[in-house]
């Protein structure tokens, strides 16, 4: 049932995207476009809930932020997020609203261009930790803003009116990721301190964040 909620997802915002993307200069498709827009992070929500009760039904209780696939389906929900509720209303440009809902349709076809394993699988010891909530989660939240803040830079970039504008939703955006993910890093170590007894190993992950 969770898939197919993906699938649906995937589906609501490929449409978007292409509403955007052909009728970028009419502003009743680009209305159509945000619904379904909104329709897709409503489908992806419910579709995460459903998975985290299946799993927990399977005898895996833990959300699913645990592999590849549901981090990825995570961080396309989060670029939503923020995109719907804390820079869409004040930044309407429509080719902002194409970046983000081809974003988001990106994320959730890798995993089907790469062939990867959709099914719930059961954690590693390490990985069973109240921290997996805390550290996946404000990490992604870093992530989504950090993104969004890309996406302005896109748009800065091929964009001559509203500069300013943009320049304030850049800044907004890498600020709020910045904190997310300086939390997301602080949780992260915790997290090491209390799985292998160290906050820090200067490993490729940790280094890179």
């Amino acid at each position: 049932m969770n898939l197919k909620l993906f699938d649906l997802a995937l589906l609501l915002y490929l449409t978007s995207t292409v509403l955007w993307l052909f009728f970028l200069k009419r502003e009743g498709f680009g209305r159509i476009a945000y619904f379904l827009f909104f329709g897709g992070f409503v489908a992806l929500l419910l579709g995460m809930l459903v998975r985290w009760w299946e799993t927990h039904l399977l005898g895996f209780p833990y959300p699913p932020l645990a592999n590849m696939y549901e981090s990825l389906v995570f961080f396309s929900w989060v670029l939503s997020l923020f995109y719907l509720f804390f820079f869409s209303r004040k930044y309407k440009g429509r080719l902002f609203g194409l970046l983000s809902s081809l974003s988001c349709s990106l994320l959730l076809l890798i995993p089907l261009w790469v062939g990867m394993d959709r099914s719930p699988k059961p954690l590693v010891p390490a990985l069973q930790s109240f921290w997996l909530y805390l550290h996946v989660i404000t990490c992604f939240l870093g992530y989504g803003g950090l993104g969004i803040g890309f996406l302005f830079s896109l748009i800065y970039l091929f964009v001559e009116k509203n500069k300013e504008v943009l320049e304030e939703g850049t800044y907004k955006a890498i600020v709020l990721g910045f904190l997310f993910l300086t939390l997301g890093i602080i949780t992260g170590a915790a997290w090491a301190h209390y799985a292998w007894g160290r906050y820090w190993a200067w490993d490729p992950k940790e280094t890179w964040s």
